[in-house]
């Protein structure tokens, strides 16, 4: 009976011994294991320390099972403090990639954004000069012919005179909103300056279909005081690569044709393979 006994309380210790090894570990493994739900971490860690320290009391000296209860409560701690400064270092590494890719995309909108306000017309929304002789490189490199126009609103002088500079503005705004809807993607338009606009039609080498944009835009009107205003606009036409190779050369070139064209009167057209010798030298293509 005695062996019985001492092999009994043999039993015990080797089982109170496994169970002081075997939980410390569940409890440091615990948190990383139900990283995914903190509430079920909780309860399953205080379950166990419950469990423990119950198996414990009922197998050891209350000495030994305080210090178990210290043992555990110590791998706990580092458990969850483990669980806690590696999901601080995981939320800090996607909150800096989070960051890094939202600075990212900002600065290219941004790029975006200086480029296209760069490259077009604040007010109207047409390309610069410099944004359409870069667009027109490549054109010029080919063998395609096309024309170039200059096109001048016809006393837009008088226009700012008698309704305003703001309705001038309004003036500007619709042409450029004209020549957006009657050119496609092939086609290049351009404000240079004041009420002057240069706009590329490639493909088109017939002067009947350069002179059909002529009444299309003149069709157009802006609002006063709502009161419908006809807007009445005239054009010169240079044709790549007859009248020239360079931008230069055709920008000199349409400007005398349009101011042949003013010359006129409003409304009109005018090519500069047909102008009457000599082309007036005084303007050198600019615009009065």
């Amino acid at each position: 009976m005695a062996g019985i006994h001492i092999e009994g309380i043999l039993a015990s210790a080797a089982y109170a011994d496994s169970v002081s090894v075997i939980f410390p570990v569940m409890f440091a493994a615990a948190p990383q294991l139900l990283t995914e739900r903190f509430w079920r971490m909780i309860v399953v860690t205080y379950a166990c320390c419950l469990l423990h320290i119950l198996v414990a009391f009922h197998t050891k000296a209350p000495t030994l099972a305080w210090l178990d209860a210290i043992h555990i409560a110590v791998f706990s701690v580092s458990g969850f403090c483990a669980h806690y400064f590696d999901s601080r270092l995981r939320i800090k590494t996607f909150l800096t990639g989070l960051q890094r890719d939202t600075l990212t995309r900002r600065l290219r909108l941004a790029h975006r954004d200086l480029k296209r306000r760069a490259e077009h017309d604040g007010l109207t929304g047409l390309l610069t000069r410099n944004a359409l002789v870069r667009r027109l490189k490549p054109v010029l490199a080919g063998e395609r012919a096309f024309f170039l126009g200059i096109m001048d609103i016809d006393d837009f002088r008088g226009i700012n005179d008698t309704f305003g500079h703001s309705a001038g503005d309004v003036v500007l705004r619709r042409m450029g909103a004209v020549l957006q809807e009657q050119f496609g993607d092939a086609d290049m338009a351009s404000r240079i300056g004041g009420d002057e606009f240069v706009f590329v039609m490639p493909g088109i080498v017939g002067k009947e279909s350069a002179e059909s944009l002529l009444p299309r835009i003149c069709a157009a009107s802006f609002t006063h005081e709502d009161v419908p205003c006809p807007i009445s606009v005239s054009i010169g036409f240079a044709a790549f690569p007859n009248d020239g190779a360079a931008f230069e050369v055709l920008h000199k070139e349409a400007g005398k044709a349009l101011y042949h064209a003013k010359r006129q009167g409003e409304r009109q057209c005018a090519f500069y393979g047909e102008l009457p010798e000599p082309c007036p030298r005084a303007l050198n293509g600019m615009i009065v």
